[in-house]
């Protein structure tokens, strides 16, 4: 029988990210199963002020959705589609930003992962909320199929 994991560690995962441009990569993978944190450097100096495209921050939120699903499923997943993607307030380049990860559903070998990302601004120090993303995954075994059992979330609360 699979393993069980709480509700309350899947809701975890956020991501800071300087949008400069440097060729340095950082991840940091914390002990919980959907705690992850990854810290790529992207974007480039002497464009800073104008428009990010928005390819770079589906990558980095395809990714999150992808480790917390890896970590929750004990195992290999693969992206089957974005269901939604919300861009609300343009990134610009040279900003700080955060994306943070919860998985909201969970079926026998797919789970529904929701990815918020946020922009810092400068001037009043405040976060604002810039992106939002469902994101599908599906558990796979070793020859790409998928795989059923995944783990039972549950919240005590309730």
């Amino acid at each position: 029988m699979p393993a069980q994991v709480r509700a309350k560690d899947t809701r975890l995962a956020f991501t800071d990210i300087i949008v400069r441009y440097w060729l340095a990569h950082w991840q940091y993978v914390d002990k919980h199963p959907a705690n992850v944190c990854i810290c790529p450097l992207q974007g480039d100096e002497s464009q800073k002020g104008r428009w990010l495209r928005t390819g770079p921050i589906l990558e980095l939120m395809d990714v999150l959705a992808g480790t917390m699903s890896s970590r929750v499923s004990l195992g290999p997943t693969a992206t089957i589609s974005f269901d939604r993607v919300d861009l609300v307030k343009p990134v610009f380049h040279g900003d700080l930003v955060r994306l943070e990860g919860e998985v909201i559903g969970l079926s026998s070998s797919s789970m529904a992962v929701q990815v918020s990302g946020f922009r810092h601004d400068v001037p009043t120090g405040k976060f604002q909320h810039t992106h939002d993303a469902v994101i599908t995954m599906v558990a796979i075994n070793r020859f790409g199929r998928p795989r059923k059992g995944l783990p039972v979330l549950f919240d005590e609360d309730r």
